[in-house]
């Protein structure tokens, strides 16, 4: 076909265009119509965003250009052409019609030609930016969402892009952050007139849940000026066991839960410094520019639960506020300290004498008010991974930890808060934080707990200008643990004139603080000593000092903890002045009831006890599985003095074959050679094993043994009487609970029949290996022994107890042992006669 110049060319095929030149002559140029462009695409689907949106446009066809418009004028060669880098800017408002094609045009003489691309249409309805967003887990992360019907997906999108004065409302539902595989990092910076919120929708339960694929949920690095309001973040812990977590108490793998809900420090470097120096200069960066971490953080209205390792983690921070948060199953299978609240060692920001970044005397550098804190506690052994020791004490797991920091300038309070039924301690202040105000927390340490037995508020060094005003705490006493307050680190008469001392920070040989604190006698304190503290039980190490009042073990300071009433007991108080008021207020206890009517109260408390004997071989199945370097295990029981006290303490120590272990498996050039791993024992359990005569490594980690002691005593009952069924625990490192053979038997059928006797698993206990054993009612007078036996593949253990019935011969105490037989029956008494009378008989013939 021959066409004139310019007509347009639509149908494809071969054509031949007839062209006029200034001279006359005829041209002809012969070339292919090839199939059409490819539409250009957008990266932003059509909706609701706010203006300002840049969408990318793009094109698969080779050497096509794009040209678009905004006005809803149809496309072509001489609109608007995309720039280079594929993107347009949309307007700040309004309705927006974006058009597009395709289109390839070329100079050449003879060239292959592409017909225009079907038109590309998107509608855009753009809102005026007011500083309100919102957050859905059906939402899109990208740039302009973050309407109310075009919402984004996540907290770490929403905070790159947040600024000064932004509020993030956040949908109700599950936000799945390990489906993403991403912390979520915020490194937003507000100001203080214009903070950047991220808050619940009002009305709505938001709940960010994770697990050990991402092991912090939130994860606030040099940022500023940062609010957190009313989201839920769990960890998933409960899905953890306690076999696994000593599994991996030496390897380090990852748990299948969350670790840390949020953590608030700085992403910048932070180089090692000596553990004994307590005063640390400022930290500076690969830049020499200090590091002053995050600053004005509060994290508010928040509820915190079933992590491994910390519910909030305060490291490289100041002016970090957490209020009126829920925390709780924090901790429990942690294998180096895990804690509810924890302030982590700070450096000062105050460096000889240079205050330009020193903190602000109006303002605290930590304010912990208000929180409901419960059931945290660790139930692991702790380890430090570049220690070649480890002790068999539960020393971690805290409720409030503050670690320290000599810097003058700062100032921490600790006020209002709900503690109840925790670990170790309660709230722990450590290494002489200066000007530390511990106010109206309201404690109540759950009595029947031994090693260790729960503490209220104690502290483990001197701490310069402390107050402790107005608590209230309920616990119990024992070996370990079980102070109700304990200030004596502080509070201390040097010299017995009857005043409390000075003390300064120790230094080392280079002139540095250190850790460790020596009293100044007869240089009296400058602050005030406590005042309207009340305690019940665990006592104090300065009690009778005015403003600790100890009520006694038999004391009331709550209303009736029972049905969990924690309202203080006024008129239990003694000498509490009308007007002053100690305690939690109000509005905590009515956010606890408003708690309790969502919630099993069950959860509140915790049954686990420490087994100690359970724990220690748990510990050596792990080194024997993850450890082959630890060979040639040694036991040390303990050594006593003359008095009874213990001199040494029970150790089981190792030779290391690799002295290089801990470098390879820290990858760390740091670590020091080590020859040997020790392992100190629980010192109860040591008594223990020493009163047995037994070794820890002859028990064995694969046979069952029986975890309680005391539960399979002896009874007595009359004929006929009714048995309670008694519990007990068996404990097996290697076979489940279900798979164990459990079996008992009666040595005297006369008064209790073997097969009238049931043993039953009790699955639904939160104890695994928990059995129940019921025993007929007794047919005839007289005694037998009950033989109850555990066995697996590998070994059994038995435990005896005598059932005494009317009157019969009392078989003594029971007891257990390894394997055993079936006792003999008791004689009867016809039977003892006629062996007597052929005794008699037998020595007349002799005669």
């Amino acid at each position: 076909s021959s066409y004139t110049s310019g007509y347009a060319v639509r149908v494809a095929g071969s054509h031949t265009l007839t062209a006029s030149s200034q001279e006359g002559d005829t041209v002809s140029v012969t070339f292919e119509i090839n199939d059409q462009c490819v539409m250009p695409t957008a990266n932003v689907k059509g909706g609701s965003y706010f203006g300002g949106l840049s969408v990318e446009l793009y094109t698969s066809t080779k050497f096509a250009t794009v040209f678009y418009t905004i006005d809803g004028s149809t496309p072509s060669a001489t609109s608007a052409e995309l720039p280079s880098d594929g993107v347009i800017t949309l307007p700040a408002s309004g309705v927006v019609q974006l058009r597009a094609v395709a289109i390839s045009t070329s100079s050449e003489g003879t060239s292959a030609y592409q017909l225009p691309s079907e038109e590309l249409s998107v509608q855009y309805t753009l809102q005026t930016r007011n500083g309100e967003y919102f957050i859905s887990p059906n939402g899109v992360d990208a740039d302009g969402a973050g309407t109310e019907s075009n919402p984004l997906s996540s907290i770490g999108f929403a905070a790159s892009i947040a600024q000064p004065g932004d509020t993030f409302y956040i949908r109700g539902g599950l936000y799945n952050l390990s489906e993403s595989g991403k912390t979520q990092v915020i490194s937003s910076v507000g100001t203080a007139e214009s903070p950047i919120t991220f808050q619940a929708y009002a009305g709505e339960a938001p709940i960010f849940e994770f697990d050990m694929g991402v092991y912090t949920a939130f994860n606030i690095e040099d940022a500023e000026h940062v609010i957190f309001d009313g989201i839920e973040c769990t960890g998933n812990a409960q899905t953890a066991t306690f076999e696994d977590a000593f599994a991996h108490l030496f390897v380090g793998e990852p748990y299948t839960a969350g670790m840390t809900c949020f953590n608030i420090g700085s992403s910048k470097n932070n180089p090692k410094n000596g553990l004994d120096v307590a005063v640390l200069p400022t930290e500076v960066d690969e830049n020499g520019d200090p590091v002053l971490g995050s600053s004005y953080i509060t994290i508010r209205n928040c509820i915190i639960h079933d992590v491994i390792q910390k519910g909030i983690n305060i490291n490289r921070a100041r002016y970090v506020t957490i209020e009126n948060n829920i925390v709780y199953n924090v901790a429990h299978h942690s294998l180096t300290g895990g804690h509810g609240i924890m302030r982590k060692w700070n450096a000062e920001y105050e460096v000889d004498g240079d205050s330009s970044t020193a903190d602000d005397p109006n303002a605290y550098r930590l304010k912990i008010v208000g929180n409901i804190l419960f059931n945290i506690e660790q139930r692991v052994y702790s380890w430090v991974n570049w220690h070649n020791y480890l002790t068999g004490e539960i020393d971690e797991g805290k409720a409030i930890l503050i670690d320290g920091s000599l810097d003058p300038s700062a100032r921490v309070y600790i006020g209002n808060n709900l503690l109840l039924f925790n670990g170790v301690v309660n709230i722990r202040l450590n290494d002489g934080t200066h000007n530390v105000e511990v106010v109206r927390n309201s404690v109540y340490a759950q009595r029947g707990r031994e090693y260790p037995t729960p503490s209220g508020i104690t502290q483990s060094a001197y701490h310069p200008n402390i107050s402790v005003v107005g608590n209230v705490v309920y616990s119990g006493s024992g070996e370990q643990g079980g102070r109700a307050i304990d200030m004596s680190k502080t509070f201390t008469d040097c010299n017995d004139d009857g005043e409390y001392d000075l003390h300064v920070a120790s230094t080392n040989s280079k002139g540095e603080k250190l850790r460790s604190f020596e009293c100044v006698a007869g240089t009296p304190l400058t602050f005030s000593p406590p005042s309207y503290n009340f305690i019940a039980g665990g006592g104090t190490n300065h009690a009778g000092v005015e403003g600790v009042t100890d009520l006694g073990e038999d004391g009331e300071v709550f209303e009736d903890p029972s049905s969990y009433d924690f309202r203080v007991k006024r008129s239990a108080l003694i000498g509490l002045p009308s007007g002053v008021d100690v305690g939690v207020t109000a509005d905590v206890l009515d956010r606890f009831n408003q708690f309790l009517s969502n919630h099993d109260p069950s959860i509140l408390q915790s049954t686990w006890q420490h087994d100690h004997e359970r724990s220690t071989q748990l510990l050596l199945k792990s080194i024997k599985a993850t450890r082959p370097e630890f060979v040639n295990p040694v036991y040390h029981p303990n050594q006593y003095d003359s008095n009874g006290k213990v001199a040494e303490e029970a150790t089981i120590v190792w030779d290391v074959s690799d002295k290089e272990w801990m470098k390879s498996e820290w990858d760390s050039a740091d670590h020091p050679y080590y020859s040997t791993f020790l392992h100190t024992l629980n010192k109860h359990y040591a008594d223990k094993l020493f009163e047995k005569s037994k070794s820890p490594l002859d028990i064995g980690v694969d046979k069952p043994w029986f975890t309680r002691k005391d539960e399979l005593v002896d009874i007595e009952v009359e004929v006929g009487e009714s048995i309670s069924p008694m519990s007990f625990s068996v404990d097996d490192v290697m076979t489940d609970a279900e798979d164990l053979t459990v079996t008992a038997r009666s040595s005297n059928g006369n008064v209790v029949s073997s097969s009238a006797i049931s043993i039953s698993h009790d699955a639904d206990s939160e104890e695994v290996g928990r059995f129940v054993l019921s025993l007929p009612p007794p047919s005839s007078a007289g005694t037998t022994t009950i033989l109850v036996t555990v066995e697996d593949s590998n070994g059994k253990v038995s435990s005896s107890f005598a059932v005494n019935v009317g009157g019969g011969t009392y078989a003594g105490e029971g007891g257990e042992g390894e394997g055993g037989g079936l006792d003999l029956p008791p004689l009867s008494l016809s039977l003892v006669i006629v062996l007597i009378l052929i005794i008699l008989g037998f020595i007349t013939m002799l005669m």
